[in-house]
């Protein structure tokens, strides 16, 4: 087993938030350019608003902020090549395609079972998951293959120090769904051996200008003429409609209570907060100072605004839900009447503002942006 291209990751390494945000971070800077978190989800373009309530893709109301493009459009926006593929589940170890990927040099990120990994980097017993929260999964990177012993060198999203997996070890958690599929899993999102490595394609600064355009107009698109109804300004109107409805409804809906629960998840620990509007504020207050472009402060603004309001309203309303050891979820419907009379509006008048704002400037073409290079050192 070769170090070399783990001790270059650890060097190149930051942990994030998002764990695909923070995996193609991770992979353009082991190539040799290193950005932040932020500018890579803005140049992404990933950023978005979708509301669906239940029945859907999961048995609660999700609200989504950054969506599975973000691999896809940061690597476009910056000229890199994805390579993606799936695991064959009875594949022996050696004949993997991502083996390949480590020997000549780049890390690959890998799909799994967030609760199986936390069980095995820690050696602890893993306890059993709700199965109605089990619904997604999580990138990890790796660095290394072990033929030897048939072990992988694994790095987390949240932490520089490596761990080792056998190959059975991490199949158990990369290929979960191909063997106990979970019942409520997002079709989307199933652990079924996924993997992605990206190459870099020399200096991508000269494209910044372009991408960095392109980048804010497709998201202010997205919101203002989505492709499906539950995603961006319909999305944003129907949560406004149904959200203050959830407090009556409690009491003869069981979606409400864990929906509460979960909602903390998709706003701040997956995103960075306000459901990644946090951390598409920096993306703009770090453009505007890198591009000379002293417009995008303002749009910094509004979404560190929208940010703060969304965890506002999520906090005050996952405080109306009380779980119990059986595993039902009573809601305390007088306390999240008043979190939605409190921020719910305040919250989507921010979410209009914004999305208002960044249409108005996607309009203007960034032909005056400098080709300065905005990467910065990690």
């Amino acid at each position: 087993m070769s170090d070399a291209l783990t001790a270059r990751f650890r060097r190149a390494y930051l942990p994030g938030a998002d764990c695909r945000v923070t995996a193609v971070r991770n992979a353009l800077a082991v190539e040799g350019h290193a950005y932040s978190s932020a500018m890579v989800l803005g140049l992404s373009g990933a950023l978005c608003f979708a509301y669906e309530p239940p029945p859907g893709r999961v048995p609660f109301h999700a609200v989504v902020g950054v969506s599975d493009q973000v691999v896809w459009g940061a690597a476009a926006a910056l000229g890199a090549y994805v390579y993606a593929g799936t695991e064959s589940p009875s594949a022996p170890t050696r004949a993997w395609q991502i083996v390949a990927h480590l020997e000549a040099g780049h890390p690959v990120h890998v799909a799994v079972h967030h609760p199986t990994i936390r069980a095995l980097r820690t050696r602890a017993p893993q306890r059993a998951a709700d199965p109605r929260y089990d619904v997604g999964r999580h990138w990890i990177s790796l660095t290394a293959y072990d033929a030897a012993r048939d072990a992988f060198t694994v790095f987390e999203t949240d932490g520089p120090r490596p761990f080792e997996l056998t190959a059975d070890e991490l199949a158990s958690a990369w290929l979960l769904d191909t063997r106990a599929p979970r019942p409520f899993a997002d079709p989307t999102q199933r652990c079924d051996g996924a993997w992605f490595s990206l190459r870099a394609a020399g200096d991508p600064a000269p494209l910044l200008p372009t991408a960095m355009a392109h980048a804010l107009a497709r998201v202010a698109h997205g919101f203002h003429a989505p492709a499906m109804p539950n995603v961006g300004r319909p999305a944003l109107d129907a949560l406004a409609d149904a959200a203050p409805r959830w407090a009556d409804a409690a009491a003869r809906d069981d979606t409400i209570g864990p929906s509460l629960l979960f909602l903390p998840v998709l706003e701040g620990l997956l995103t960075g907060g306000g459901f990644g509007r946090k951390q598409y504020g920096r993306f703009l207050s770090e453009a505007a100072a890198r591009f000379g472009a002293p417009a995008l402060r303002e749009g910094a603004s509004l979404f560190a605004d929208s940010a703060e309001r969304w965890h506002a309203l999520v906090g005050e309303a996952r405080g109306a839900a009380r779980p119990s050891a059986d595993g039902t979820v009573a809601v305390d419907a007088a306390r999240l009447r008043a979190a939605m009379d409190a921020h719910l509006g305040g919250a989507v008048a921010a979410e209009r503002a914004q999305m208002a704002w960044l249409r108005d400037v996607a309009a203007a073409p960034f032909t005056t942006l400098p080709t300065a290079a905005i990467e910065e050192a990690a």
